[in-house]
């Protein structure tokens, strides 16, 4: 399967990979689970059954000689992943656009990265375990001098919705309307040339939760959440399952937080099942200053909307074998993912009268007046 990975993607095995695959959530895995990849996987464990009865029928096989017949197998398999891998002879057996656009990348099997799998692993666990120390020991931004002049309630909302590209926005010059309900409120204002931190979440999040920039990768303070608690914020967060304590390392910086719900692990597909537990907290805090971090699945594959966003036609949401379609029809399917963030979005917004809208950078754009202050 780590062959399949790497051979359909064209992933080289690094450390990112390596924390991404130990960082894995179910809906990811779930990409992977089709009317192929099953049976496949049935089919190789039937085989090794009836292969390891047939051989402990047919010889009696001494203690002090199974750990060289558990190396003889493991050879065949390593062999077989090598012919594979270098297009021989199972390409015959796969539809031509992938022979040509994925099977002939490589010229190689990468023994070279199966080597480093475990360093690589005892790796990401010390570099993660030392993230997370240094992230308990950042300075609290509370502790500056620092001024709020907003007297009134407001809501702050920010929405970390996952993997949506500027250039797919209608007020960024996109021909598609993938936000129709959103361009017809007045005040939307877009940022299209903001570069993300990182390409991962786990490193994004950081960067947009801190301090750090793009330029200056270094935390020196904590969370923005204990700067709200200060002046007399109600906060709050909405977020998908962490799933361990080395996944999600930016949420760390959310510890200040005083009210945390964390999304079922089986509502996390669908982005509209956020919505009643961020109304629940806009109608308990409607008469308070609030703050609410929103982090959900966005447009992240394998993409999900509900029939009446399904727009843009043909879809494809096959991300096994990606190369099979044409990759408008993948464009199509990720297009419809926005149209289904543009009711989300929408929708809070017409649930709140006043909601302000914004981006972390630093600790602010909070409010004109707020992020004033504290710069002074």
């Amino acid at each position: 399967m780590i062959t399949w990975f790497l051979r359909t993607s064209g992933l080289e095995l690094n450390d990112e990979v390596v924390a991404s695959v130990m960082e894995t959530k179910p809906q990811e895995i779930f990409i992977y689970l089709n009317a192929v990849s099953i049976p496949l996987a049935l089919a190789t464990g039937a085989v090794c059954y009836v292969l390891a009865r047939w051989i402990a029928g047919t010889y009696s096989v001494p203690r002090r000689e199974r750990a060289a017949l558990f190396a003889l197998a493991a050879a065949a398999v390593v062999c077989l992943n090598i012919v594979w891998y270098r297009g021989l002879p199972y390409n015959v057996l796969l539809p031509a656009a992938m022979q040509e656009e994925v099977f002939s990348q490589a010229s190689k099997f990468p023994m070279h990265s199966y080597k480093k799998v475990g360093t690589m692993i005892k790796d990401y666990y010390e570099i993660t375990t030392r993230v997370l120390q240094e992230l308990d020991g950042l300075k609290d931004p509370a502790e500056l001098a620092s001024t709020c002049g907003e007297a009134e309630p407001v809501t702050l909302l920010i929405h970390f919705g996952e993997a949506l590209r500027a250039d797919h926005l209608p007020f960024n010059g996109y021909e598609r309307n993938t936000m129709p309900l959103l361009s017809r409120l007045p005040g939307i204002i877009s940022f299209p040339k903001v570069a993300s931190y990182a390409t991962a979440t786990r490193e994004s999040t950081l960067g947009a939760l801190s301090d750090a920039t793009v330029e200056g990768r270094k935390l020196h303070y904590s969370g923005f959440m204990s700067l709200f608690n200060k002046h007399g914020f109600s906060t709050n967060a909405v977020l998908l399952p962490s799933g361990s304590v080395h996944d999600m390392p930016a949420y760390r910086l959310l510890k200040d937080t005083r009210n945390i719900v964390q999304i079922p692990e089986d509502e996390i597909y669908d982005v509209m099942n956020s919505l009643p537990y961020i109304f629940n907290i806009l109608e308990q805090g409607r008469d308070q200053r609030l703050v609410l971090y929103v982090n959900n699945l966005g447009s992240h594959p394998a993409y999900y909307y509900r029939e009446k966003n399904k727009v843009f036609l043909p879809d494809e949401r096959n991300m096994v074998f990606p190369t099979m379609f044409p990759k408008q029809n993948i464009v199509n399917a990720y297009d419809n993912t926005i149209l289904q963030n543009d009711e989300f979005i929408y929708s809070i917004i017409e649930k709140r009268n006043y909601l302000l809208w914004s981006c972390i950078s630093r600790f602010g754009c909070l409010s004109r007046q707020f992020i004033t202050e504290y710069q002074r």
